[in-house]
C-alpha cells in the first residue's frame, strides 16, 4: 500500500475519534465562576476597572495602608487561572490599555493620570485631568485618549500631555466613549448627554434636538451607530429615531423588567461583546429594606430585553464588567470580588481534527485558554513534540488552525502555556 494512503488512513482514525471530542465540546455549558480567591489584596478595598486582550488582562486593586491610598496592580496571561501582582505608591482606579505594553491609568481622587509602556509595572504621570475622575477611554486607535469626571472636566491624553477640553455643563461627567476614532465621541453627563467632533467641540445633544439619557452613570459604544446607556430604571439604545442631516441620532429608551418589590438598581458599567449581546454591572437593593448586594444583567437581543445574568451572590458593590467575547466575560467589585464568565475551569478540553485535502485543521474551544498547539511524528518514547508554527484564527466560538499534513503520520496535542 502506498505511504500516501497508510498516511490519510490514520488521519481518518484521529479524525473519527476527535469529531466524537468535537461534540462533547460544544456540549460543555458556559458557567460563571468565582475567582475572588485570587485578589489577596488587604481589605476592605476597591477594584474599579478591568480589561483584558485575549488572555491577558489587568486589574488594579486599591486600598489604603499607613492613611494613604495605594494599588496592587493584578496581571493574567491565562485567562483568569492564574495572577501575578505588584505594589503601586498611588491608587490606580480606571485603566486601558492600548496593547499589551503601552497604557494610560487615572487616580479617581486627584485625577492625575498616568501612562505605562512596560505592561502596568512602571508608571509615569504625564497630567492630571484637574478634578475627581470617572472614567477614561482611547479609541482603537490608541494614539489619543480622553478622561472626564466631577465638574464638567473632560480631557484630551496623548503619550506626553494632557490637555483640558471646554464642556458647557458644571454637573459630573461619569462616562465617555469614542469608538471608532477621536473623530466622533458621547459622554454621559449629569443632567445631559455630550456629543463631540473636531467642529463642533463639547455639546449638549438636547441644544440640537438629539435628544438622549439624562443622569446616566454608565455608557458604552460599539461602534459609531450602536450604543447603550444605563439611567435608573431604563436602558437607552443608540440609534433610535433618524435624525436630521448632520446631527447626531436619537436615543431610544427601554424599560428594564419590572420585579415583585420595589428596587433601586444602581448599575455602573455595561460592556457588550457583540452586537446582539451584552452585560450591566453594579448594585440592587431595596427602596425600603437592606442592601442586597451586586447584580448582574445580560440581554441576548442588543438590550431589548433584559434578564439576571448570574446565579453567583454576593454582598460588594460590582463596579466594571468587560466582554472579550461571548465566553469570557469578567466582572469586579470591592473587597477583591472577581467574576468570570466561560468554560469552568474543571471542564475537559477537546480538540477536533478534520482532513482538508492534504492540510489538517485542527480547533478547539476559544474559552479555552492558556494553550498551544503541538505536534509529533510518533508517540514513542524517541517522539518530540513541537509548537505548530501557524498562528490560530478565530472561528466563531473556536480556534482554528490550518495545517499540511508531513510524513507518514502526525499526532497533535494541546499543552499548557509555560
Amino acid at each position: 500500500m502506498k505511504p500516501s494512503l497508510i498516511k490519510i488512513r490514520r488521519v481518518n482514525v484521529l479524525l473519527l475519534t476527535f469529531q466524537l471530542f468535537a461534540l462533547l465540546a460544544r456540549a460543555q455549558t458556559l458557567v460563571w465562576s468565582d475567582l475572588s480567591k485570587l485578589i489577596v489584596a488587604p481589605t476592605p478595598n476597591a477594584i474599579a476597572d478591568v480589561q483584558f486582550i485575549g488572555n491577558e488582562g489587568w486589574i488594579p486593586c486599591t486600598y489604603t495602608e499607613n492613611a494613604a491610598w495605594v494599588s496592587d496592580f493584578y496581571h493574567t496571561t491565562d485567562g483568569a487561572r492564574t495572577f501575578e501582582h505588584w505594589r503601586l505608591p498611588y491608587a490606580i482606579w480606571e485603566i486601558h490599555m492600548v496593547d499589551r505594553l503601552r497604557g494610560y491609568g487615572g487616580v479617581s481622587q486627584s485625577g492625575r493620570i498616568y501612562r505605562t509602556e512596560d505592561g502596568g509595572r512602571t508608571w509615569t504621570f504625564i497630567g492630571s485631568l484637574g478634578s475627581t475622575l470617572l472614567d477614561l477611554t482611547f479609541p482603537p486607535t490608541g494614539e489619543v485618549g480622553y478622561a472626564c469626571g466631577y465638574n464638567g472636566r473632560i480631557c484630551r491624553i496623548t503619550s506626553t500631555n494632557v490637555t483640558s477640553m471646554p464642556t458647557e455643563i458644571s454637573g459630573s461627567v461619569y462616562s465617555i466613549c469614542f469608538p471608532e476614532s477621536e473623530s466622533e465621541g458621547w459622554a454621559a453627563a449629569g443632567p445631559t448627554t455630550l456629543y463631540y467632533t473636531p467642529a463642533t467641540g463639547w455639546i449638549d445633544c438636547e441644544s440640537i434636538d438629539a435628544y438622549g439619557p439624562t443622569w446616566a452613570n454608565a455608557m458604552f459604544l460599539f461602534d459609531n451607530q450602536h450604543g447603550w446607556a444605563f439611567e435608573a430604571e431604563q436602558i437607552w439604545r443608540y440609534p433610535g429615531l433618524v435624525p436630521e442631516p448632520g446631527k447626531p441620532d436619537y436615543w431610544n429608551r427601554v424599560w428594564l423588567r419590572p420585579d415583585a418589590e420595589v428596587h433601586w438598581r444602581a448599575f455602573h458599567a455595561l460592556h457588550f461583546s457583540s452586537l446582539s449581546e451584552g452585560w450591566i454591572a453594579g448594585n440592587y437593593s431595596n427602596l425600603y429594606g437592606p442592601y442586597r448586594g451586586g447584580l448582574i444583567w445580560h440581554t441576548l437581543d442588543g438590550g431589548t430585553t433584559w434578564m439576571e445574568g448570574s446565579p453567583l451572590s454576593t454582598t460588594n458593590m460590582l463596579t466594571a464588567v468587560f466582554a472579550v467575547d461571548e465566553q469570557n466575560v469578567y466582572v469586579v467589585g470591592n473587597n477583591g470580588t472577581l467574576f468570570k464568565y466561560g468554560v469552568p475551569a474543571s471542564a475537559a478540553l477537546h480538540l477536533s481534527i478534520a482532513l482538508d485535502g492534504t492540510n489538517v485543521v485542527l480547533s478547539w474551544s476559544a474559552a479555552a485558554t492558556g494553550f498551544t498547539l503541538t505536534a509529533a511524528a510518533q508517540l514513542d518514547a524517541s517522539g518530540t513534540w513541537s509548537a505548530v508554527t501557524n498562528a490560530p484564527a478565530r472561528l466563531g466560538t473556536n480556534q482554528v488552525v490550518t495545517n499540511v499534513v508531513t510524513g507518514a503520520s502526525q499526532f497533535y496535542r494541546l499543552q499548557t502555556e509555560p
